[in-house]
């Protein structure tokens, strides 16, 4: 005698989970972001990390080559120079401001723009970062309650903030 077997369907998933998972997930990317903005914001003195680097050979004659060391920050320049009255392996360390008077080489007004450009495009880019993070905080909080409507202004604006945190960060390293 042939036994019937109850068909039975496969549980049925939370109806937003998949939406839980994917405004987590944009939370998460965005956060982790602001660590590379913060560490970027690092760049603007010298206590932090250099943007730009440079070596150039010197010849003193009866001393020899020596190797001065230029780090470029965002708003001044650490530079390791030779010291030319002992040997070449001391150097003097000196940093500059690029807009103060003692900064008279040709990539000082070039450097401070960068400079100045950098760290306003990371300003923004913080901002819009900031208030994507919020807009998908609050439509992920509609998705729980069931009050989620899919495309609406909400998200076409979080989806805009997001670009243009994006568009910021590719312009500052530029």
């Amino acid at each position: 005698r042939l036994q019937k077997t109850r068909l039975t369907r496969p549980r049925k998933m939370c109806c937003c989970c998949g939406k839980k998972i994917a405004h987590v997930s944009a939370a998460i990317l965005i956060s982790i972001s602001f660590i590379f903005i913060i560490a970027g914001f690092a760049g603007a003195r010298t206590s932090g990390s250099y943007w730009g680097y440079g070596v150039v050979q010197v010849d003193y004659g009866n001393v020899g080559n020596c190797a001065e060391v230029y780090l470029f920050f965002w708003s001044e320049v650490k530079a390791y120079t030779c010291d030319t009255a002992t040997t070449r392996t001391e150097r003097t360390i000196t940093i500059t401001r690029y807009n103060s008077d003692d900064c008279n080489e040709d990539y000082c007004s070039r450097c401070e723009t960068a400079g100045d450009v950098g760290a306003t495009f990371m300003t923004f880019a913080l901002i819009t970062g900031i208030a994507s993070l919020f807009l998908i905080y609050k439509r992920l909080d509609a998705t729980l309650k069931g009050q989620d409507q899919g495309c609406t202004q909400a998200r076409t604006v979080a989806s805009i903030a997001v670009g243009l945190m994006a568009f910021f960060l590719y312009l500052c390293w530029q």
